[in-house]
């Protein structure tokens, strides 16, 4: 968070900071020496290591450290401590995060796996295994605290980590859906031709684990928030806009977040309503407008609330709500601080659903340009589906070659929706062979899209 004038500046501050961690580490393990069997001193030169991870990871953080290494210096003391005290919530509370949060990131987006396909493969095996075993951490860590005597001077004492707990392991199930939005769907229309006798499916163990995540923060918005346990008078929602151990803000929007998601499932990943979707996409938007327009509390007044915008403008969009959508975004593009690029990805779906899609563009090409963009192959998907649309069939392709480049060189392959896409472009150009061959490709890889079945019927006639 500082600013340095030069570079040398700040590697003198960087070089004594790394001379103070360098020492805390040695006294650290001097004290195991000295105590080998004391747990705290583990757990202490475990949260040191942790804290050099987040310092690692943060945006703006330091770089001069290996942040994998970190991660398992952090996971092994935390673990030395466990075995000689399984009881410990705080260490549990850690681990948990460790391995729900911060190393699925650095298995996935390390720069070595993103170029090698099958490396990548493995990368996401292994991190929905450490998110299992992060889930389980956070589980002892309730448990033990569930179970602590009333009278427990220890209640008192790991009440925030249990709070944590609850909210993280939500958090860490969501994460176990890896269907949670898709694009293609509003931007090549794929849920306008599905009839009412067509029948969506969805991975029934999505749903179990989004059930789950709502049952942990719905115990998590009720735990932090003491006088509405012993009244139980207040509406849940009211309930879950006290600021206690958790922003007030953070519960509503993540409650809203899980219950959308839970539309998204039911409803066949976007594809087709159902009365029971309906009424958890009703009640979401219900959630992320308190979340909108409830105030922050006075250490986080200054912060964006562009990624709650965007997410209930996720919700106005399969309603079909688009103006909504629009004038939502819209007034966040409008401020002085720019908002992050996926923000513009979901304003361009509503322009160009609207058939503005020079407006589309607009928006998109500033997405483009976002240097913290991750996603800069969606964008040119994005602007071949606008283009696709408007029936320049030769800038579409042009915008797919490029996504389909940009997704292959970040280690992403076979994306059904570019494949999707480069079906239609050859369709409309009266290639219906090639048409065929790249929608069965595309059906081989997601299953679930009902209208790139009937497409496949329809086409091969």
């Amino acid at each position: 968070k500082w600013a340095f004038k030069t570079d040398n500046e700040r590697n003198i501050f960087l070089s004594i900071q790394k001379k103070y961690r360098d020492d805390t580490d040695l006294l650290r393990k001097r004290c195991i020496d000295l105590q080998p069997n004391n747990s705290s001193y583990y757990s202490n030169l475990g949260y040191s290591h942790y804290q050099y991870v987040r310092e690692l990871t943060m945006p703006g953080g330091r770089r001069d450290g290996r942040t994998k290494e970190e991660v398992n210096k952090a996971l092994a003391y935390m673990n030395k401590a466990l075995e000689l005290d399984p009881s410990r919530i705080t260490d549990l509370d850690r681990k948990g995060l460790l391995l729900t949060e911060m190393l699925p990131k650095i298995l996935i987006f390390n720069k070595a796996t993103l170029k090698d396909k099958e490396k990548e493969k493995i990368a996401n095996l292994e991190a929905a295994k450490v998110i299992d075993e992060g889930i389980t951490s956070f589980e002892k860590a309730i448990s033990i605290y569930e179970n602590l005597p009333s009278d427990s001077k220890k209640r008192s004492r790991y009440y925030k980590e249990y709070v944590k707990s609850l909210y993280d392991i939500a958090r860490a199930y969501t994460k176990l859906v890896d269907k949670d939005w898709d694009e293609t769907i509003f931007a090549l229309r794929l849920n306008e031709n599905i009839s009412d006798d067509d029948k969506i499916t969805y991975i029934p163990k999505h749903l179990e684990f989004v059930n789950k995540a709502i049952m942990h923060m719905r115990k998590c918005i009720l735990t932090d928030n003491i006088p509405a346990i012993a009244h139980k008078k207040e509406r849940f929602l009211e309930v879950a806009k006290h600021t206690g151990c958790l922003e007030g803000i953070y519960k509503l929007y993540s409650l809203g977040k899980i219950l959308f998601l839970k539309y998204w499932i039911l409803s066949g990943y976007g594809q087709k309503s159902s009365s029971e979707a309906d009424k958890n996409r009703e009640i979401a938007i219900e959630y992320l407008k308190a979340a909108l327009e409830f105030e922050w509390s006075h250490e986080k007044e200054k912060q964006d609330k562009a990624f709650i915008a965007e997410r209930l403008s996720r919700i106005y969009i399969t309603q079909k709500n688009n103006d909504a959508a629009i004038t939502l975004l819209e007034e966040f593009t409008k401020k002085k601080k720019r908002p992050d690029y996926y923000v513009f990805y979901t304003l361009s779906l509503a322009y160009i659903n609207k058939g503005q899609h020079r407006k589309a563009r607009q928006v998109l090409d500033e997405a483009l340009q976002n240097k913290g963009n991750k996603e800069v192959w969606l964008g040119h998907f994005i602007l071949t589906c606008s283009s696709l649309i408007e029936g320049t069939y030769a800038k579409a392709t042009k915008e797919l070659n490029k996504a389909d480049f940009i997704a292959a060189d970040n280690g992403k392959h076979n994306i059904d929706s570019l494949l999707i896409a480069r079906s239609f472009i050859h369709y409309k150009k009266a290639d219906k062979k090639s048409a065929v061959k790249y929608l069965e490709e595309a059906k081989k890889l997601n299953p679930f899209r009902v209208s790139v079945k009937t497409y496949l019927d329809r086409w091969k006639k």
